[in-house]
């Protein structure tokens, strides 16, 4: 299950666009850890914190040989729809 963050209104309207990466760990069945870690800010703390949050809802498929997490790093791009 992933959640997609939203493109805030106003960073539309500015025309902004940013990256977010973010390092995080989920846990053995599948949830995603609270402490996410922005490696690579966006430069907008409310980009990178829909990211933070969108983030916290995603959900993994369990692991199923091993009780231990495991870490990722994923990078969000905000960006201007064109069409």
């Amino acid at each position: 299950h992933r959640v997609i963050p939203s493109y805030p209104a106003w960073a539309e309207e500015q025309g902004v666009v940013g990256t977010t990466r973010l390092y995080f760990t989920v846990a053995s069945d599948g949830r995603v850890r609270s402490h996410i870690r922005v490696s690579l800010t966006s430069g907008y703390p409310e980009l990178d914190r829909l990211a933070i949050e969108a983030l916290r809802e995603w959900r993994f498929a369990p692991a199923l040989q091993s009780d231990e997490s495991q870490y990722g790093i994923i990078t969000f791009f905000f960006s201007l729809a064109r069409g």
